[in-house]
């Protein structure tokens, strides 16, 4: 079916977004503020967010549990997933792709580039599955480092091989949390600083509310 610009209508649009900061910075509090939040505590710091943020959670071991609990859930009560983190879910990935298949892993226990290849796409199919199969908003949050170029100092999310261009493919919007003064921002356009992704009018720096308060 054809449609005019017109007849288009976004209000039941769902979105991928990535979320990045330094551990500390109120990153689960802030994913924690979208609409009716299931959080996959996959790296075990619920405990760490303020109690009054705190979300419902879901507490899986290994990848395979978190389809099934996925799959069999009621989620209809949920709007939005929060992966926390990206990371772990790369690590839960990376475990599931050798026990599938011996020879996506080498002999020390990391991924061979087809294993790489394997999670990544994997990783991609997940996000989208929260996105386009369960019709739920989908945030994933990584941890960011301090990388020296040169005279400038680039923050980069803490992501283990070759998975950059996988995490970031599948993504809507991706935005840095940073302390600029005394404000807590977020950005969503590249800058010399960070790689960030804008999109449907979302762009610049944002000041957000300290997330502690």
């Amino acid at each position: 079916m054809i449609k005019k610009p017109n007849e288009l209508n976004f209000d039941a649009e769902k979105f991928n977004v990535l979320l990045a900061g330094f551990p500390g910075i109120g990153k689960t509090t802030l994913a924690c503020s979208a609409p009716k939040p299931l959080v996959l505590d996959l790296d075990k710091g619920i405990s760490r967010v303020n109690a009054k943020f705190r979300q419902d959670i879901a507490d899986v071991e290994t990848y395979e549990e978190l389809l099934n609990d996925l799959e069999t859930a009621d989620l209809s009560e949920y709007e939005t997933i929060v992966i926390d983190t990206g990371a772990r879910l790369l690590d839960l990935m990376k475990s599931w792709a050798i026990r599938k298949e011996p020879k996506n892993g080498q002999t020390d226990g990391n991924l061979t580039l087809k294993g790489y290849g394997v999670v990544g796409k994997e990783f991609m199919q997940f996000v989208n599955n929260i996105k386009y199969k369960y019709h739920k908003h989908c945030v994933v949050i990584f941890h960011a480092k301090e990388e020296k170029d040169g005279d400038l100092t680039k923050l980069r999310i803490t992501i283990e091989g070759q998975s950059k261009d996988a995490v970031w493919q599948p993504m809507d919007l991706g935005g840095f949390m940073e302390i600029i003064g005394k404000d807590h921002t977020i950005g969503f356009t590249n800058c010399e600083r960070y790689f960030a992704k804008g999109s449907h009018g979302i762009k610049g720096i944002y000041t957000i509310p300290n997330p502690e308060e």
